[in-house]
């Protein structure tokens, strides 16, 4: 918590100074895409995108959010802390997430309320209480030539220890010139899983 984080009552620079060193400092917080599922034992399964945001007084009483923010987190009960995954994957295999010249800056990158690289998380199981997790992110090899943006696209993973562990994310949009947003998975999956986006 930042103390005395409070417009209305003060007229000093407002910093995310958390350590009294005089210097706003980066925090991770949520980015308000928060999905609650109850497993088949009645638990609370928890998701959310992670975001970074900084306020060292720049731009007044605003605060910076770095659209380069990226990770998923997941909680269930039991667990002291959440597991966070990466979220945005290396397509390509060269080792580092590509990002085109000029992406973070780009005003459009925040069209989708201020949300990171990697967004919008849902959770559902399967009949053996497997966890599968999709969720949208900026796609590594997406076309890019026409509009010189990146694509966002959907991708799922799952995990079979509870959540402590995940399966590296599959890309499931079915071109590299379509965009892929606000996934919903079925709660409840049998032998295949199901789920609908919105594509672009």
């Amino acid at each position: 918590p930042v103390a005395a984080y409070n417009l209305t009552n003060t007229y000093t620079a407002l910093k995310t100074d958390t350590n009294a060193d005089g210097i706003g400092d980066t925090l991770t917080t949520c980015s308000g895409d928060i999905s609650v599922t109850l497993d088949a034992n009645g638990n609370a399964n928890v998701t959310w995108s992670n975001l970074f945001v900084c306020d060292n007084d720049v731009f007044g009483t605003g605060y910076y959010i770095d659209e380069s923010s990226y990770g998923i987190s997941f909680w269930k009960e039991g667990m002291t802390n959440p597991v966070v995954m990466n979220g945005i994957v290396d397509q390509n295999g060269d080792g580092v997430f590509t990002v085109i010249s000029g992406y973070l800056y780009d005003p459009y990158s925040l069209i989708y309320k201020r949300k990171g690289m990697s967004s919008h998380p849902q959770i559902g199981f399967d009949v053996l209480n497997n966890i599968y997790l999709t969720y949208s992110a900026v796609s590594e090899t997406s076309d890019t030539n026409t509009y010189s943006a990146q694509y966002r696209h959907i991708f799922l993973t799952y995990s079979g220890d509870g959540g402590n562990t995940w399966a590296t994310p599959t890309d499931i949009t079915s071109s590299q010139t379509q965009e892929g947003l606000w996934p919903s998975i079925a709660k409840s999956n049998a032998a295949t899983i199901g789920l609908v986006y919105q594509r672009d």
